[in-house]
């Protein structure tokens, strides 16, 4: 456990802002599509009725959670091969795999 949290912890330094851009390209468009669709955005979902507010939970977690977790894996494996992961590239692995992270339980 220790060796994980220090191996996390040197990717984080080795590349400050990878991880957290990866993060904000998927979230930042979702947050503003949601605001524009509902008003209200995704962290004021009382606003919003029962099956739109379950409709976005399931979205958030089987499309945009299942989506930064597959970016960010595939920026690690970069690294494990050791090459300097590149936002483009790895944006593309990412995207070419959701179906498959996303239909996983």
């Amino acid at each position: 456990m220790r060796q994980l949290l220090l191996a996390t912890l040197g990717l984080y330094r080795r590349y400050p802002l990878l991880f957290f851009v990866l993060a904000a390209g998927v979230i930042v468009p979702y947050d503003l599509i949601v605001l524009a669709a509902t008003e209200t955005g995704t962290f004021s979902r009382g606003d919003v009725g029962v099956g739109a507010s379950l409709l976005l939970t399931v979205v958030d977690l089987a499309l945009i959670s299942a989506l930064i977790s597959a970016l960010h894996v595939h920026a690690v494996a970069e690294v494990g091969r050791g090459r300097d992961p590149r936002i483009g590239s790895v944006a593309i692995q990412g995207l070419r795999v959701l179906p498959v992270v996303a239909g996983s339980p």
